[in-house]
Protein backbone atom coordinates (compact mmCIF):
# COMPACT_ATOMS: atom_id res chain seq x y z
CA UNK A 1 0.00 0.00 0.00
CA UNK A 2 2.98 2.63 0.64
CA UNK A 3 3.78 2.29 -3.14
CA UNK A 4 0.50 2.77 -4.26
CA UNK A 5 -0.08 6.84 -2.51
CA UNK A 6 3.74 7.24 -3.91
CA UNK A 7 2.37 6.69 -7.22
CA UNK A 8 -0.59 8.66 -6.29
CA UNK A 9 1.07 11.77 -5.15
CA UNK A 10 4.01 11.77 -8.77
CA UNK A 11 6.46 11.27 -6.07
CA UNK A 12 8.01 8.81 -7.96
CA UNK A 13 11.37 10.02 -9.53
CA UNK A 14 11.08 7.90 -12.41
CA UNK A 15 7.39 9.74 -13.43
CA UNK A 16 9.18 12.92 -12.95
CA UNK A 17 12.09 12.25 -15.19
CA UNK A 18 9.54 10.94 -18.28
CA UNK A 19 7.44 13.85 -17.62
CA UNK A 20 11.34 16.27 -18.15
CA UNK A 21 12.23 14.26 -21.00
CA UNK A 22 8.97 14.78 -22.74
CA UNK A 23 8.62 18.54 -22.32
CA UNK A 24 12.26 18.59 -23.38
CA UNK A 25 11.66 16.62 -26.64
CA UNK A 26 8.99 19.58 -27.18
CA UNK A 27 11.36 22.36 -27.00
CA UNK A 28 13.62 20.52 -29.10
CA UNK A 29 10.84 19.92 -32.11
CA UNK A 30 10.60 23.89 -31.44
CA UNK A 31 14.14 24.85 -32.16
CA UNK A 32 14.25 22.67 -35.08
CA UNK A 33 11.17 24.28 -36.91
CA UNK A 34 12.77 27.71 -35.92
CA UNK A 35 15.75 26.99 -37.48
CA UNK A 36 13.74 25.67 -40.64
CA UNK A 37 12.48 29.34 -40.28
CA UNK A 38 15.75 30.50 -40.83
CA UNK A 39 16.58 28.66 -43.21
CA UNK A 40 13.78 29.28 -45.83
CA UNK A 41 15.32 32.80 -46.17
CA UNK A 42 18.04 31.49 -47.73
CA UNK A 43 17.14 31.04 -51.45
CA UNK A 44 15.59 34.53 -51.44
CA UNK A 45 18.69 35.87 -50.13
CA UNK A 46 20.99 34.00 -52.33
CA UNK A 47 18.76 35.45 -55.68
CA UNK A 48 17.56 31.95 -56.69
CA UNK A 49 13.69 32.84 -56.51
CA UNK A 50 11.99 36.10 -56.37
CA UNK A 51 9.35 38.16 -54.67
CA UNK A 52 6.41 35.63 -54.74
CA UNK A 53 8.87 33.31 -52.83
CA UNK A 54 9.32 35.79 -50.46
CA UNK A 55 5.81 36.35 -50.22
CA UNK A 56 5.02 33.02 -49.73
CA UNK A 57 7.74 31.87 -47.43
CA UNK A 58 6.74 35.16 -45.09
CA UNK A 59 3.15 33.70 -44.93
CA UNK A 60 4.18 30.03 -44.05
CA UNK A 61 6.84 31.14 -41.95
CA UNK A 62 4.23 33.72 -39.87
CA UNK A 63 2.16 30.47 -39.24
CA UNK A 64 5.08 28.16 -38.37
CA UNK A 65 6.27 31.06 -35.64
CA UNK A 66 3.10 31.22 -33.98
CA UNK A 67 2.78 27.41 -33.75
CA UNK A 68 6.25 26.86 -32.58
CA UNK A 69 5.87 29.86 -29.95
CA UNK A 70 2.68 27.53 -28.73
CA UNK A 71 4.94 24.69 -28.94
CA UNK A 72 7.69 25.47 -26.65
CA UNK A 73 4.98 27.23 -24.28
CA UNK A 74 2.32 24.26 -24.19
CA UNK A 75 2.17 23.23 -20.31
CA UNK A 76 1.16 19.32 -21.19
CA UNK A 77 2.11 16.90 -23.54
CA UNK A 78 -1.65 17.12 -25.04
CA UNK A 79 -1.10 20.75 -25.92
CA UNK A 80 2.68 20.01 -27.18
CA UNK A 81 1.35 17.16 -29.32
CA UNK A 82 -1.52 18.91 -31.26
CA UNK A 83 1.07 21.87 -32.11
CA UNK A 84 3.20 19.37 -33.76
CA UNK A 85 0.11 18.08 -36.01
CA UNK A 86 -0.38 21.79 -36.37
CA UNK A 87 2.99 22.04 -38.09
CA UNK A 88 3.38 19.11 -39.77
CA UNK A 89 -0.10 20.26 -41.79
CA UNK A 90 1.85 23.64 -42.73
CA UNK A 91 5.53 22.09 -43.12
Amino acid sequence: MRWMSRVMRCDHPGVWRKEREKTYALKISGVIFARFIALTFLPFLMGWLGPVYLLLVLMTDLCIAYFCISLIRSGTVEEGRVQIRRLSLIW
